[in-house]
């Protein structure tokens, strides 16, 4: 599933990593599920977690590094990174025919890149809950996990009008790995190593400030 590229987005120098210590690098990272291996390794080189990414890609652990990143950017830049992501997503090789079937697909997963893309760039509590609505309608695909990772990165998991319900603050980091890994293999899956690279690459910019959503 393939959607019209973005313009190019805006220079920004400030950094967007938020993590202020190793343990909590360390605690964000084992609740992902990351081996022990890769939170060392990620902790030894202290808060600059875009070096850590780099590094374990070149050793040639992607999916770790994609972990690090996702864990290691404030929601709005993770979920920038998914939605980024999913608008560069390979296209099949031999591109489905289309029917009334895959046009509605379609169009539920359009409406939910639509839907994390809306709340990035205005991250309130109505739009996580509309990102909720449309990441249910694409279930398991990359823009479905992207509008997942948006309502898990609002204030709160239950509905309107009732008591807020904080998510975990590694919630929205697993939802992002998933959209972000999917998106590698789902149709290109034997250029899935170099498709992961590509995305490590998106983030690492949005990381640094290099690409932004402002």
């Amino acid at each position: 599933m393939t959607f019209p590229k973005q313009p190019t987005p805006s220079q920004s120098p400030a950094p967007i990593n938020i993590f202020a210590s190793e343990k909590e690098i360390r605690e964000r990272l084992a609740l992902a599920d990351l081996d022990d291996a890769s939170i060392d390794a990620v902790a030894a080189g202290g808060s600059d977690l875009v070096a850590a990414a780099r590094a374990l890609t070149e050793a040639g652990n992607g999916e770790a590094a994609v972990t690090v990143l996702a864990q290691g950017l404030k929601r709005r830049a993770a979920v920038w990174w998914a939605c980024a992501v999913v608008r560069r997503e390979p296209a099949p090789e031999v591109p489905p025919a289309d029917s009334p079937r895959l046009v509605a697909a379609r169009a539920r997963e359009l409406r939910a890149l639509e839907a994390a893309e809306a709340w990035v760039l205005n991250p309130g509590e109505a739009a996580a809950q509309a990102a909720h609505d449309a990441s249910r309608e694409a279930s398991g695909t990359p823009a479905g996990l992207a509008a997942l990772a948006a309502f898990l990165g609002g204030e709160s998991l239950a509905p309107p009008g009732a008591m807020p319900v904080p998510p975990a603050d590694h919630l929205a980091g697993i939802a992002v790995s998933g959209a972000i890994r999917i998106a590698a293999v789902r149709y290109r899956p034997e250029k899935s190593g170099a498709t992961l690279r590509d995305f490590l690459e998106i983030g690492q910019r949005i990381a640094d400030g290099t690409e932004s959503w402002e």
